[in-house]
């Protein structure tokens, strides 16, 4: 470990760094999340940069140097998971529970992330992460064509991109670049008659190279932008194609692996999952828990309606059959993110059937299923009164136009 790493772990300096800071430009495509906070500059940041450091410090000192390490990582997954587990111990600590970073258990040899621990009241926590999934490898590449494409100088115009293909090798990208300028130049901003949809030879521009496949289309900027750069040339990104969307099966996976890891437990479990997909909403979680809907469908009475049924257990069970009843329950927070900490609480899906309750902390929101359908119990405290920030917390314009 460097002599600066150890430092920063110790308190002395951020992990971000202490280089006077002057570039306030937003992140990069293929800028990792502590590359971006360690160089972009702004009131916002700092504030940002100051909370992790404090909540890193307050972190027991046994895993500090492991959690210090994650949240360095150039790998926005290990940072993003790092941050979570940061959270939960901030969050247990502030409501004043002793917590233990992955404790042991007899009879394996992995560990919860912690023990919490307050009065006669124990329990373990796990901690996961939900990403979306695809080849990362790919996205990577993309990303780098990316910002690759955004020093360009576009003119009157911002370009639309849609990635038909995604090649297994990084592309060149300078004659690219002198391509679209110079097409971008022979376009008229004030023709009128662009659109996304535009089939015509001169209103789109197709790139291949070896197994790449991009398409673009020129978007024009508002008259009165047009006497400076454009700042990024890219404006849209428009997928390929539609595709389906399941945030369920990722949820009911995760929920399987976390439940059954550790085997008997001499405590209560409690599942913590942050969803990143940006999709995910409690319809998809009620399936996960409660079980997926189907429909059945008279074939004989094509004018019959049709009716909802069950189509499996979920991972509660049921009555008479609980399903997993060492697990008291599962805290899913949609996107909790080091800027937004102040601005969303988890929601707490307590087990119906678990062998032991566990009482929700004053900043969750509570599910309970109704006859009626799933009702939500509010928090008592909101997210920024329960962290001690201001509403609105971080304070200022993140990217100022000046």
């Amino acid at each position: 470990m460097s002599l600066n790493h150890r430092r920063a772990v110790q308190g002395a300096e951020s992990i971000f760094g202490s280089s006077a800071r002057t570039d306030a430009s937003p992140s990069r495509h293929s800028e990792s999340t502590h590359a971006f906070l360690s160089r972009v500059a702004g009131p916002v940041w700092d504030q940002c940069r100051s909370l992790i450091d404090r909540w890193l410090a307050l972190y027991p000192v046994e895993g500090r140097t492991t959690i210090a390490s994650r949240l360095q990582s150039d790998d926005d997954w290990v940072f993003t998971s790092a941050f979570w587990e940061l959270y939960l111990h901030e969050m247990y600590r502030r409501d004043n529970w002793t917590i233990a970073v992955e404790p042991p258990v007899d009879g394996v040899n992995t560990r919860p992330d912690f023990l919490v621990s307050k009065g006669e009241t124990a329990y373990y926590v796990e901690a996961r992460c939900l990403f979306s999934r695809g080849d990362r490898g790919a996205a990577a590449r993309l990303q780098s064509v990316y910002d690759s494409l955004n020093t360009m100088d576009s003119g009157a115009f911002h370009l639309a991109v849609t990635p038909i293909k995604i090649g297994s090798q990084s592309p060149p990208t300078g004659k690219l670049r002198r391509g679209l300028e110079l097409w971008l130049a022979g376009l008229d901003p004030d023709a009128g008659d662009f659109s996304l949809q535009d089939d015509r030879p001169d209103r789109r521009f197709e790139w291949s190279w070896q197994d790449w496949e991009l398409v673009f289309f020129p978007m024009p900027r508002a008259a009165s932008a047009r006497n400076s750069p454009a700042k990024r040339a890219l404006g849209a990104f428009i997928p390929a194609e539609a595709a389906f969307i399941d945030d369920i099966s990722p949820l009911e996976e995760a929920l399987s692996e976390k439940g059954s890891k550790y085997g008997s437990l001499d405590h209560p479990l409690v599942i913590a999952i942050n969803t990143t997909s940006g999709f995910h909403d409690e319809e998809d979680t009620t399936q996960a828990l409660y079980g997926r809907i189907g429909w059945r469908i008279d074939v004989e009475d094509p004018q019959a309606e049709a009716t909802p049924v069950l189509a499996n257990e979920g991972y509660w069970g049921r009555p008479g059959r609980p399903g997993h009843p060492h697990v008291a329950g599962l805290l899913l927070a949609e996107g909790i993110h080091y800027s937004q900490v102040s601005k969303y609480a988890p929601t707490f899906w307590p087990n119906p059937y678990a062998s032991e309750t566990i009482e929700p902390l004053s900043n969750w929101k509570v599910a309970q299923p109704t006859a009626q359908g799933m009702e939500y119990r509010r928090p008592t405290q909101l997210p920024h009164q329960y962290f001690g920030l201001e509403e609105g917390w971080p304070i200022g314009d993140p990217f100022p136009r000046c």
